[in-house]
């Protein structure tokens, strides 16, 4: 199928684009994402590494873990791979309006992923460890050649890169599984004597060990900020080194199915047939496969092997059909106009 051109060629140049020019269904979507990625954030901003990934492993109330199930379910990755796709059809209309006024793309967008670099790095080190920032400008850098490709193609390249995606996970889940039956051993607090902080703590105490994650919650809560930037560096380093070997291709993916949605016009109001599709074949998919990803929790847990495996696998498939839905869906609801209301408080976010 030819390329959608989002560009105005009567322009001069790229520039931010005019209230006119802007699909609704983008902003309606981003909103959307930044939303739920800050209702999945919130354990995380609230506990160390190891127990925000966890947050169901800290909870007592029956009403906590359901709550933290949902979210598992509905909300848990969805968001930031809808944001991922969302990242990709924004460079791609970039890209387009670059090439439909003839002007040099390149390298002004290697100079925006250097400052959403360094956007990422500040942020990593001296806010919060679970940035995405730095990532995203890493992975823009590999998109850059690939936005060249066919939708056809893309899609291709998008499969063998889940494909490659889901096999990491099962592998990294496994482990992680295999880790809980073995924990590491350390001493008890009374055993070992007073607390230690800092780098001290980091040399001493085993990984996610009682004693680490004590003195990582003391260092953000009472300081200093030397020890609270050394875990910081600590966690942040763990989580980009886990993140780069697995969520990378996740997010990698996204970007490229985002890619082949601008370039086949899926959020342009005349494919409202396509979104509707999209829409109810995404969540038909994805909805059961993370329902079934929950139950399998919920009756066993995630601490045998096979379990993690057959939970890497499903909601993979799960995240990205949902996310896909998603797309859809709200790409629908604003083609076909209604909750205006909603929709405009929705892309102000």
């Amino acid at each position: 199928m030819k390329p959608v051109d989002h560009g105005a060629p009567g322009d001069a140049g790229l520039a931010p684009v005019q209230p006119g020019q802007r699909l609704a269904s983008l902003d309606l979507l981003r909103g959307f994402a930044l939303l739920g990625i800050f209702l999945v954030n919130i354990p995380l901003f609230s506990f160390p590494v190891e127990l925000g990934l966890t947050p169901g492993d800290t909870l007592e109330s029956t009403a906590d873990r359901i709550s933290v199930l949902l979210v598992a379910i509905l909300a848990e990755g969805k968001f930031i791979s809808l944001f991922s796709l969302l990242f990709g059809a924004g460079v791609t209309i970039q890209w387009m309006r670059a090439r439909a006024r003839n002007t040099p793309f390149a390298g002004m967008y290697v100079r925006r992923l250097l400052v959403l670099l360094c956007f990422g790095l500040i942020h990593a080190i001296g806010f919060w460890y679970g940035d995405i920032l730095v990532l995203y400008a890493c992975l823009g850098f590999v998109l850059l050649p690939l936005l060249k490709l066919s939708p056809r193609n893309l899609l291709i390249t998008a499969g063998v890169l889940l494909t490659v995606c889901i096999v990491l996970m099962s592998l990294l889940a496994f482990f992680q599984a295999l880790g809980k039956q073995f924990p590491l051993i350390a001493p008890t607090m009374e055993e070992g004597g007073e607390l230690l902080t800092g780098l001290q703590a980091i040399e001493t105490y085993p990984w996610a060990s009682e004693q680490l994650l004590a003195a990582e919650s003391n260092a953000y809560a009472e300081g200093p900020l030397a020890d609270a930037l050394a875990f910081r560096v600590m966690t942040w380093g763990f989580f980009i080194v886990m993140v780069f070997f697995s969520y990378a291709w996740h997010v990698m993916t996204m970007f490229l199915v985002g890619t082949a949605m601008i370039k086949v016009g899926f959020f342009d109001p005349s494919r409202i047939l396509l979104q509707k599709k999209a829409a109810i074949m995404g969540l038909s998919i994805g909805l059961p496969l993370e329902i079934l990803d929950g139950f399998l929790f919920a009756m066993r847990g995630f601490t045998h092997g096979w379990t993690s495996i057959a939970s890497a696998f499903l909601s993979e498939i799960g995240t990205v059909s949902i996310a896909i839905g998603f797309a859809g869906l709200g790409s629908w609801l604003v083609s076909s106009g209604g909750l205006t209301r909603v929709v405009g408080w929705i892309c102000s976010v």
